[in-house]
């Protein structure tokens, strides 16, 4: 099964896949653990991506459907 790939140049308002505004950043690494932090999570602003920064990370995750979304590359 083939995925597609989705980019953005920014943060999209909506999902590319399913149209829903729920589009969280995907942080990565080990985040200093806040109140602001757990706010952003609870509220959907913010995934965790894991530890490891993978080779072509995603920047931001649709938080209905799953769908990741990477940044546009520079000159791309």
């Amino acid at each position: 099964m083939e995925t597609r790939r989705y980019e953005a140049r920014r943060r999209p308002r909506r999902c590319p896949a399913c149209g829903s505004p729920r589009v969280a950043e995907v942080l990565y690494g080990y985040p200093f653990w806040s109140r602001r932090l757990e706010r952003d999570l609870d509220a959907g602003r913010v995934v965790l991506g894991g530890c490891a920064m993978p080779e072509d990370p995603e920047r931001w995750q649709c938080q209905a459907c799953g769908a990741r979304i990477h940044a546009v590359r520079a000159g791309g």
